[in-house]
């Protein structure tokens, strides 16, 4: 994520819990197994936590 954004997150959002991932735009979608799999593990993690 690029400082722009993360800047406009902070700046919007109270609290934000931004988790960083090391690749490109929408590659978790598109760019197999090895990008999936730790943004689903992510949701997972998050679907299951008390918020």
């Amino acid at each position: 994520m690029g400082e722009k954004y993360l800047k406009r997150y902070k700046k919007y959002f109270r609290a934000p819990d931004v988790m960083e991932f090391d690749m490109q735009h929408e590659q978790w979608l598109f760019g197999g197994e090895e990008y999936a799999v730790p943004v689903l593990k992510a949701i997972d993690e998050f679907m299951e936590s008390k918020v």
